[in-house]
């Protein structure tokens, strides 16, 4: 009897701990279907390079930690995985897609 109350207690505890795990992740909105390694950033120029693809970063970018907070763009490293929406040209003259929300994810996802 030990034995069995000692499995579902444990079980449960799993069970909590995975759905308390689940809640605490950034839950990037739908639209952001895109997902990649960051490769590099270029701040000064606004540029970032995810999958070996460049692209034009917003003026007005919005991070996103790990914890749904927004964070600088200079916390974007190489080897980052992230979510984004590009948008197709920025009309500025740049060919790049434009980002303009970025939402960092785990690295074990």
């Amino acid at each position: 009897m030990r034995k069995i109350l000692a499995t579902m207690a444990m079980a449960m505890t799993f069970l909590y701990a995975a759905t308390v795990l689940s809640e605490t992740l950034p839950k990037p909105p739908i639209g952001l279907e895109n997902m990649g390694l960051v490769d590099s950033v270029d701040r000064a120029g606004r540029m970032i390079v995810i999958n070996d693809s460049a692209y034009q970063l917003a003026d007005y970018v919005i991070v996103h930690s790990l914890n749904n907070r927004s964070i600088s763009i200079r916390r974007l490293k190489s080897g980052d995985k992230i979510r984004f929406a590009p948008l197709q040209t920025n009309g500025g003259g740049s060919s790049n897609p434009v980002i303009t929300e970025i939402w960092l994810l785990p690295a074990f996802n």
